[in-house]
């Protein structure tokens, strides 16, 4: 770990992604504060989050030939600058007393936008500046960090919230997307030989997806998160708010029991993963951890207890974190670094794509009259036999460490 840390290069990326988790954190918290309190427009709330989705989500294969083409860090750099002036624009729009609900949509448009080029170079930029033997912990330090930072950041808006106007918050943000680009910019990406520009973007695409399909372990990889994604999602995000309010009658503070079990239970996976990074049979592990979490996920819709349910959700974000982490390392490994942005976009576009479709199956059970003791349990089970299923017949799995 310390080895880590002595990495120049490393220890750059990651005050950088301190630095962006901080900030975002500020802006989501400062823009939902001003909505609510003082546009008192709480129904515009969705508006923004998929103002701030759809375009991250159409635009992320695109990043991902860009990070292909282009040094990732020139992009990063790019994208900081760019949110700088995004902020710049909304501090002297609160200062004069102009910002309006589609002002900050907009600004929440233009953050995923930019998101969609900065995300894809970011994930594949640790190859470059990380030996091969130490992805495992460099990604268990950088998923760690996010999701402190998650934590971290609303906490610091509300501090600033509570000491300063929006357009002094804004201008504040601003700074921090500029020490953001500093600190990148002087990272130094080692070149990739096989780098090419010969390619039409789409017809870069094709390949990256064509590379993805014609890789064993990648296409197995992808197909069990597919899998994962569509049970996974909309089952914790919709039905574990209801469990509390239905199971256990505790409401928010319950929920809030749940949440920070989950947030704890992941950072403890990402500490274990430190010190004791999986090298062998990775594969094999991601999908055993999967199986574990559908019975978990099936064991909340039997729970009424409040301290079980806690547990059951320390649990399953133990088991999320442990197997991101290795699922992240695996792409890195057997990518080419030529294809890695658009292996990472695509990655993320497949898992991302599949939430709202999640959302609408639990919606429509619920709709129908469907209680959450039987879907969590129906979607927990399915998935665990499912991915049981694949990693019996997939000989990838048994095969890839």
């Amino acid at each position: 770990m310390l080895d880590l840390f002595r990495n120049r290069n490393f220890l750059l990326v990651w005050l950088t992604s301190v630095t962006d988790n901080v900030a975002l954190g500020v802006v989501l918290l400062s823009q939902t504060w001003y909505v609510v309190d003082t546009l008192h427009m709480k129904a515009q709330l969705g508006w923004m989050m998929i103002a701030s989705s759809v375009p991250r989500l159409a635009l992320m294969v695109v990043g991902g030939v860009l990070a292909d083409r282009l040094p990732k860090v020139n992009i990063m750099t790019i994208t900081f600058g760019l949110r700088m002036l995004v902020m710049a624009a909304g501090s002297l729009l609160f200062w004069r007393d102009l910002m309006s609900i589609w002002a900050l949509i907009a600004v929440a448009a233009s953050f995923g936008m930019l998101d969609a080029f900065f995300w894809p170079s970011r994930d594949a930029l640790m190859p470059s500046i990380v030996s091969e033997g130490g992805l495992t912990r460099a990604n268990t330090v950088m998923q760690a960090t996010n999701q402190i930072g998650l934590v971290i950041g609303p906490a610091v808006g509300g501090l600033l919230l509570s000491l300063f106007p929006l357009y002094i918050i804004y201008a504040i943000t601003a700074g921090m997307m500029a020490l953001g680009a500093t600190l990148i910019g002087s990272v130094k990406e080692r070149k990739n030989p096989n780098r090419q520009h010969e390619h039409h973007i789409f017809a870069a695409l094709q390949e990256g997806v064509r590379y993805v399909l014609a890789s064993r372990v990648l296409r197995t990889l992808m197909s069990i998160y597919v899998v994962a994604n569509l049970l996974f999602t909309g089952a914790v995000s919709v039905g574990i708010p209801l469990i509390a309010s239905t199971h256990l009658t505790a409401g928010a503070k319950g929920l809030s029991y749940l949440q920070s079990a989950y947030a704890s239970g992941m950072v403890l996976g990402f500490l274990t993963l430190m010190f004791f990074p999986p090298r062998k049979k990775r594969l094999a592990l991601i999908a055993v951890l999967i199986v574990i979490e559908g019975l978990l996920i099936a064991a909340q819709g039997f729970s009424y207890s409040l301290p079980l349910s806690v547990s059951l959700q320390l649990a399953l974000g133990f088991c999320v974190a442990c197997n991101n982490v290795p699922m992240l390392s695996l792409l890195q490994q057997y990518t080419e670094r030529d294809k890695l942005g658009r292996v990472m976009s695509i990655n993320s576009v497949t898992s991302m794509g599949l939430s709202p479709i999640s959302y609408s199956l639990v919606s429509v059970l619920l709709a129908a009259g469907i209680s959450v003791a039987f879907i969590m349990p129906m979607f927990g089970l399915l998935m665990s036999a499912v991915v049981m299923l694949m990693a019996l017949s997939f000989a990838a799995v048994r095969s890839t460490d």
